[in-house]
Order: structure tokens, then sequence, then C-alpha cells
């Protein structure tokens, strides 16, 4: 041998068996072995990316999108609010109506308390 270690062949541009080029020179292979823990690790950081990738594709997919929904529990805000406000005003209202009424049948506010006391 004139090729270094792990080198083979003419002008030794090849590996020998058991090496592998590695950044331009021959090293030595791990291991089944010694190289689980990094196929476990790679496994685990695709994973990650994997979950990442695929929550970020449910988001809206524009910041415009966020205000048409902020806009939207806005409205039915306002919508429940006014219903609110119309089922009051339709309370007063018959109240007035009713009062209207006992102001009808009974004259006044006088005739009503000399009758029911």
């Amino acid at each position: 041998g004139v090729c270094t270690e792990g080198r083979e062949g003419p002008v030794c541009g090849r590996c020998k068996p058991g090496y592998g080029r590695l950044l331009g020179s021959c090293s030595v292979c791990p291991t089944q072995r010694e190289s689980m823990p990094a196929k476990v690790l790679l496994a685990l950081f695709l994973s990650v990316i994997y979950f990442f990738v695929a929550v970020y594709s449910l988001l809206p997919s524009s910041s415009s999108s966020f205000a048409d929904a902020n806009a939207d529990a806005d409205i039915s805000f306002r919508s429940v609010a006014s219903d609110a406000e119309r089922r009051e005003r339709g309370r007063e209202e018959r109240e007035r109506e009713r009062h209207a009424q006992g102001f009808l049948i009974f004259g006044s506010r006088e005739n009503t308390t000399e009758l029911f006391g």
C-alpha cells in the first residue's frame, strides 16, 4: 500500500469494503448497533417536522381570514346584543300597553286606586 487507510483501486479512488465516503475521505462504517441512535433521532426529527407542517396547513391561509373570522364573531355578538335589546324594548312596550289599557278601562290612576285600594 500506497493508498491511505480505507482506500483502494486505481489511483486510490474507491473505499475498501467496510468503509464509506464521508466528506471526501473513506471512514470506517458504523455497525447497525452503533448507528441505531442516529436513525431513531432522525426519525423523531422528521416526525416533528411532519407534525408542524400538518398543523400549519390547518391554520387559516392568511391574516385576512383571521380578521374575517373576528369580524364574523363581532357581528354575531352584535346580533345577539341587538336581539336582547329588541326583547327588552318589546317588554317595555307591552308594559306601556297594559298600563294604557288599564287607564282606558278605569279612566285614571285615581279611579284605579279607588277601585283596588
